[in-house]
């Protein structure tokens, strides 16, 4: 037999488990802020990371190389916060929804998401910013999933809890 030795359900609130988890996607901005130095070349890099030619076709990855040397940290940054919004719109909301919603262990479920996810965003945005491919799309991939299986989790425990 197994001993609970910390019930989590009953000492920590889903609410304040959200709220360290949104403290955590600010901290994460904002050192990506710190890394693009704030200073920056403002050139006009072509759209793809120079990474991204080594797994495209030959034509494309030779059109696309042209350019690399304008690829700066500072666009990297604002790409990264760019794509972060663009996850961070559908995951977040779902994670308040589970948050405030009446179905069992709460509090854990939300631990367990919220882990997951920050923890590929973060490992997503220090790929993108240091050029690591495949790392980034693995957790580019590892978040999607998270966020799909966040809004299974949520509309199925949801219609039982009815």
């Amino acid at each position: 037999m197994i001993a609970v030795l910390y019930d989590v359900d009953s000492e920590l609130r889903a609410v304040t488990v959200f709220a360290w988890f949104m403290l955590f996607l600010v901290l994460r901005r904002i050192g990506i802020l710190v890394f693009s130095g704030l200073k920056g070349d403002r050139s006009q890099p072509n759209d793809r990371p120079p990474e991204d030619t080594k797994i495209m076709p030959e034509e494309a990855g030779a059109a696309l190389s042209r350019g690399q040397e304008t690829w700066t940290a500072q666009k990297r940054a604002g790409r990264t916060m760019d794509n972060d919004t663009e996850n961070d719109i559908l995951f977040v909301p779902l994670l308040l929804a589970l948050a405030f919603s009446p179905i069992p262990a709460t509090t854990r479920r939300i631990i367990c998401y919220a882990a997951v996810y920050a923890f590929s965003r973060f490992v997503y945005a220090v790929s993108y910013l240091g050029g690591f491919q495949p790392w980034r799309s693995v957790m580019f991939s590892l978040t999607l999933l998270t966020t799909l299986v966040l809004a299974l989790d949520l509309s199925i425990a949801s219609a039982i809890a009815e």
